[in-house]
């Protein structure tokens, strides 16, 4: 059917629209692949004869580089729904309990809500209402899900204007604390509007009624944690059987599945005790020949392994290696590797790319999304069911999250997560889990003058500041007992520190770059290095 020319105000004031009886999960549309709003409306011309058009006029009204980071199509799909256009069929079907009648909207939904999960989350308090009194349906500490989007906005002033709810006749007020809301100002067809929109399937409680003068009553709402999962995120999907396009943007998330071709069989991974290599390591085998040499050809350093198997970066790929330096898992990328760590609470590498977390299971042999960032991430490390993660911004952040569930713990802004100056290049977890080990580096120095820090992993406390030296690029690694192993682009040395975070040893080394290092199976310590371009495996027990 046709759709009817609505006023741009209309999805502000639809509360009225939301049942007031549970409805079924929203599941299927994270299957879908990532595509263009062109393709992605598709399957909504029977519904809205004219949705091309407005396609048309919506890109040519996105800026060639958007803001937020967001593609040009991710952009336009959240531009396209603030226009008259097709946000009252949507959030008709989004409300409705046939969730069969959601399927057309599927590949439009994955891209919206892909472009507005890669948003920084608002929180704070935001604005919806309603022309009627809703003192009724909404008495104090009732809790419920809003199915649709909700549009709000931050100024109680434009909901207070003769366009929307005005300043006579019966009217509610929806005052609300929201912790995801997400404000898309910049990709919106009407800008002052400074709205902000609250996801599908977000829950609340209501904290009060207040009546006020005029027939007006205000309704204060505090978004909680709902008691389960009504959607899933545009990042959580199982991988499909076929190939994968690439996105139209590098801007934009990647599918979950990168291609995956299994090299040889792999034994089901388990987690084994770690060798005991505390009086057994032994760093001035790095004096000498490696025990195994590989040419690589990569494009980025990041590197980390566990018992049985060390994960790099050869050029667009993952690659999965054992002790001999046989590949055991060849897996094809389309994004960027900035750190990889692994998660033995998982029993998986955890590979970080600018705004995205993947997973890559060994034994299932595949990668998967598994969480999104709102500001690129470059840093991270875990220890038991701890997982952290830091910025690459100035004012840096560091951020703590449960492996459990993935529910952030903490979020350290400056001056306890850096000093305004400062860079973090590098985080790491102690082997005991008790301290981090950060590099951090000054933005104001000429050659970026590079420290370590050791802290308290539970409060960030700085327990020592160590320097060393000037360089742009540096590596961290953890060491048994507490130590820690640095080594910067250029020095062609190692930086051995003890469990009090002091310079313990100088090491020189014979390579003219050293990008980083990782151990693994307790016994190789893995030196990745330019010209030449090297993987050198030392054996740290003879």
């Amino acid at each position: 059917m046709a759709t009817n020319a609505l006023p741009s105000n209309e999805r502000f004031l639809d509360v009225n629209n939301e049942p007031q009886k549970p409805l079924g999960p929203i599941e299927g549309y994270e299957l879908k692949p990532l595509l263009s709003l062109k393709e992605a409306v598709e399957t909504l011309q029977s519904i809205i004869p004219s949705i091309q058009s407005y396609v048309w006029s919506t890109l040519g009204n996105c800026e060639e580089q958007p803001k937020d980071g967001l593609s040009i199509d991710e952009s336009g799909a959240i531009h396209l729904y603030t226009t008259e256009c097709l946000h009252r069929q949507l959030n008709a079907v989004l409300r409705s309990a046939k969730r069969q009648h959601l399927i057309p909207y599927f590949s439009y939904l994955k891209l919206l809500l892909t472009a507005l999960w890669k948003l920084t989350d608002f929180k704070g308090v935001v604005w919806r209402g309603v022309k009627g009194d809703l003192k009724v349906e909404y008495s104090p500490k009732t809790q419920f899900f809003w199915w649709g989007l909700s549009s709000c906005t931050k100024h109680i002033n434009i909901l207070q204007s003769e366009e929307f709810l005005g300043e006579t006749g019966a009217r509610t007020l929806f005052s609300i604390e929201c912790y995801n809301g997400k404000l898309i100002q910049n990709h919106s067809c009407f800008p002052d509007e400074c709205e902000v929109l609250l996801l599908p399937c977000s829950y609340f409680e209501v904290i009060g009624n207040i009546e006020q003068n005029n027939n007006l009553r205000i309704i204060p709402l505090r978004q909680i944690e709902p008691p389960c999962v009504m959607i899933q995120s545009p990042c959580n999907f199982p991988p499909p059987t076929t190939e994968l396009q690439s996105p139209s943007s590098t801007e934009s998330m990647t599918d979950s599945l990168s291609h995956v071709s299994v090299v040889s069989t792999l034994p089901p991974f388990t987690t084994k005790p770690k060798k005991d290599v505390s009086t057994l390591m032994n760093l001035n085998v790095l004096k000498q020949k490696p025990t195994l040499s590989m040419s690589i050809n990569r494009d980025c350093s990041s590197m980390d392994g566990n018992e049985k198997y060390l994960v790099y970066c050869p050029k667009r790929s993952l690659s999965l290696l054992n002790e001999q330096g046989n590949e055991k898992l060849h897996i094809r990328r389309d994004y960027e590797v900035w750190d990889i760590c692994w998660a033995s609470y998982l029993s998986q590498f955890l590979i970080l790319s600018p705004t995205v977390l993947y997973l890559l299971d060994i034994t299932a042999s595949k990668t998967q999304q598994i969480k999104g960032f709102s500001q690129p991430m470059w840093s991270c490390t875990c220890y038991e069911e701890t997982f952290i993660v830091s910025s690459c911004s100035e004012a840096a952040l560091i951020e703590e999250y449960s492996l459990s569930n993935w529910k952030p713990k903490r979020t350290y802004h400056p001056p306890l997560s850096c000093q305004e100056n400062q860079y973090i290049r590098c985080i790491r977890f102690s082997s005991s889990g008790t301290h981090l080990g950060v590099m951090l580096s000054d933005k104001n120095h000429p050659n970026y003058r590079l420290v370590f820090e050791l802290r308290g992993s539970n409060d960030m406390n700085v327990l020592q500041v160590t320097d060393i030296g000037v360089d742009r690029n540096c590596w961290l690694l953890s060491l048994p007992n507490r130590q820690f192993l640095v080594n910067t682009l250029k020095s062609k040395k190692f930086y051995l520190l003890d469990s009090n975070g002091q310079l313990k040893e100088t090491i020189p080394y014979d390579a003219k770059q050293i990008w980083s290092t990782a151990s693994f199976n307790g016994t190789f310590l893995l030196i990745q290095t330019e010209d030449p371009s090297e993987l050198r495996f030392y054996d740290i027990t003879r």
